[in-house]
């Protein structure tokens, strides 16, 4: 019987993928769950695994490029090993002892460590480090929107030039920025911080509040809060916010799903998780897909002010920044109050300046006023 294998579902925004490695060749005998072949995409890596154990035969090369559901191969269920050593002749690959002998010096040779091999070695890791510096650089954050997952060992975090180039000529990307007094929101956190570690064990971040304050604003802006389905604009309803974190390999944004139904001990928790699931880089493919709106926080590197960079089919990007004390004037008096810059990188091909000038002052506004937020106004 012969079992077909496809490229797999990697993501509502990915339609296609490269084809990087070959790992069993063609005629080969595979296990099941063996690894086969490694596609990649500008946004994940993704392992194809070998369905059923038999013999493999690909109907791709190297480098091709394939598209989501097309046939990759199929396996042999009812060939043999036999039959694949009878087309390999054993003298290609196994030359005589005699010969070996014959060539002791060519042998040793080869495997002496030469010094244009360190030269080399030298040069190719300057380069790595070299595309490791613009890659943290061009990469403030990465949102993806959720699909099914497929597992941890699907998943392997990248980020791409070529996907900066993609989003540089194709959206078009305007920042508008506002600062915010968060004097209250400071103050409730302070006052019951106790309290809520002694019930959750856990403790009241800013970002619970920043989290259900764009819960509040984004539906009273459409255009923010959507993404392209179909070509259209359609409007993301099920408040999924990508969540900045920081790891060894660069800055990732692992997705909150439902925000508007998660109170703040479980946007906690599940920031909690997600975070150390982005350390140990066990992410799978279902936890990061390219969203409509995510949040990065630029204040971790003690930043005053920033540009987000947009990614994918995001429509927005709210970054936030430090907070300082600094005097200002609050009915006639001049008091000191905690300030924060907020960023908001948008795509003007789908947001007016107007919707983003109002949903930053919208949520300067509820901030600055979490009453609204708590009460649901």
């Amino acid at each position: 019987m012969k079992i077909e294998f496809k490229v797999p579902s990697m993501g509502e925004s990915i339609s296609e993928a490269t084809v990087v490695s070959i790992i069993r060749p063609s005629g080969s005998q595979v296990g099941v769950e063996d690894e086969i072949l490694e596609l990649e995409t500008d946004k994940v890596n993704q392992m194809v695994y070998a369905p059923q154990k038999g013999i493999i035969h690909f109907n791709i090369q190297l480098h091709d490029k394939v598209t989501i559901g097309q046939v990759l191969g199929y396996i042999d269920t009812e060939a043999t090993a036999k039959s694949v050593e009878l087309s390999f002749p054993p003298q290609q690959f196994l030359p005589s002892l005699q010969d070996v002998v014959e060539n002791p010096k060519e042998s040793l040779k080869s495997t002496r460590y030469q010094k244009e091999d360190f030269i080399k070695e030298l040069k190719e890791e300057g380069q790595k480090r070299s595309l490791s510096s613009l890659s943290e650089q061009e990469s403030l954050a990465w949102s993806f929107h959720p699909q099914e997952s497929h597992g941890n060992r699907d998943f392997t975090q990248k980020s791409s030039a070529s996907q900066v180039a993609q989003i540089e000529s194709t959206a078009a990307m305007l920042t508008i920025f506002n600062e915010v007094d968060l004097s209250q929101i400071i103050h409730l956190r302070d006052r019951y911080q106790k309290a809520f570690k002694e019930k959750y064990e856990k403790e009241l971040s800013l970002i619970s509040f920043f989290v259900k304050a764009c819960v509040a604003a984004l539906p009273q802006f459409p255009s923010i809060h959507s993404y392209l389905k179909e070509e259209q604009s359609a409007q993301d309803s099920s408040y999924e916010m990508g969540i900045a974190v920081e790891t060894a390999q660069g800055i990732v944004v692992p997705v909150l799903c439902h925000g508007d139904k998660l109170s703040y001990a479980e946007i906690e928790r599940t920031i909690e998780k997600l975070t150390h699931q982005a350390y140990e880089g066990s992410l799978s493919v279902g936890d990061l897909h390219t969203g409509s709106f995510a949040i990065t926080d630029a204040g971790l590197y003690d930043s005053m002010l920033s540009t987000p960079f947009l990614t994918g089919n995001q429509r927005a990007i709210l970054a936030l920044h430090n907070i300082i004390k600094r005097p200002v004037v609050v009915d006639d008096q001049i008091t000191i109050r905690p300030i924060m810059h907020l960023a908001l990188s948008y795509d003007h091909r789908f947001v007016r300046n107007k919707e983003a000038a109002f949903f930053l002052a919208y949520l300067r506004n509820i901030l600055e006023c979490p009453a609204v937020m708590l009460l649901g106004l």
